[in-house]
Formats: structure tokens, C-alpha cells, sequence
């Protein structure tokens, strides 16, 4: 879960905070895929796991932003941020708090990096990736290369 961002007009923010409204939003980050069994569902795999997907009622989604089409063994799934709800109940409340410190790790891993590509390479208008290194090393794992644009190398987490 992360911090996302929420955009009101200055009287619509005034309103909300004096009501008390203002909350910290809940957003995740992971695989999103249709649920061919039930048309009010989502599919959501909080990792780059496939294998354990989390059915999302639409009732419970405030909207969703996919971020880009990300490969998942042999075939792909939109890599996506869900803006949930605020749970209501002290139980929906208990468990939003438990998932927001238990997700502080994964952070990492569902990001993408972005790296300046090197400035001749901008110059000259090479629209190939020759320049961009195929992985980056850190200490606890590597950055994974998965394309690049016109300005900027884009590598995805893939630990170690």
C-alpha cells in the first residue's frame, strides 16, 4: 500500500476538512486481471506473483491507473495502482492499518526506475535501447531492464 494522491478544489478541500474527511488514501500496487466467474470482481495479485490473486469487489474500488503491461511467466498483465475505498468498520479499519505496515518492503519490487539515458543518445534521436545497461546491481538484488522511451532507460525490480 502507498501514499497516493487526492485532488480537490480549494472549497470541496475546505468542506472535507472540517468534516473531518481527510484521511490518508489506500492505494496498492500489483497485477490486475478480469474474474471470468463474476462481473463485480477484479482479480489483484499484490506481487509479481501470478499465482495468488485477491478477488476485489468494484464496490470497493475508488478507481484504478494502469501503469504499464508487465510479464508474468508466459504471458502478461496490466501492472496497475487500486484506490480503494476508506474501510467503514473498526475490523475493515484494523486491517487496512495491518496491510499498510506489512506492505512497506513490496514497495520496490512493483516499482519501475527510470533512469536518464545518456545525453548523446537524446542529441542524435536514437529511438533504440543500445545504450541502456541490461541490469543495475544493488545491494539486496537487481533492477531488471524492460524497454525504454525517448529520455529515460526503464528497468523493473527483480531481486535477486
Amino acid at each position: 500500500m502507498t501514499i497516493g494522491t487526492q485532488l480537490y478544489s480549494p472549497r470541496e478541500f475546505l468542506t472535507k476538512l472540517q468534516e473531518g474527511q481527510i484521511g490518508r488514501p489506500i492505494v496498492f500496487t500489483g497485477m490486475a486481471k478480469a474474474n471470468d466467474q463474476c462481473d463485480d470482481e477484479l482479480l489483484f495479485a499484490h506481487a509479481s506473483n501470478c499465482e495468488n490473486w485477491i478477488r476485489i469487489p468494484l464496490s470497493s474500488i475508488l478507481q484504478v491507473e494502469v501503469l504499464d503491461i508487465v510479464p508474468c511467466k508466459d504471458h502478461t498483465h496490466p501492472l496497475v495502482r487500486l484506490h480503494l475505498k476508506r474501510p467503514e468498520t473498526e475490523e475493515g479499519i484494523l486491517f487496512s492499518s495491518l496491510a499498510d505496515i506489512s506492505s512497506i518492503g513490496t514497495s520496490r519490487r512493483l516499482s519501475l526506475l527510470r533512469i536518464q539515458r545518456r545525453e548523446d543518445s537524446i542529441k542524435q534521436g536514437k529511438d533504440n535501447c543500445d545504450d541502456c545497461p541490461t541490469w543495475m546491481e544493488e545491494a539486496d538484488g537487481r533492477w531488471c531492464f524492460v524497454g525504454c522511451d525517448e529520455t529515460s532507460c526503464i528497468y523493473r525490480w527483480c531481486g535477486t
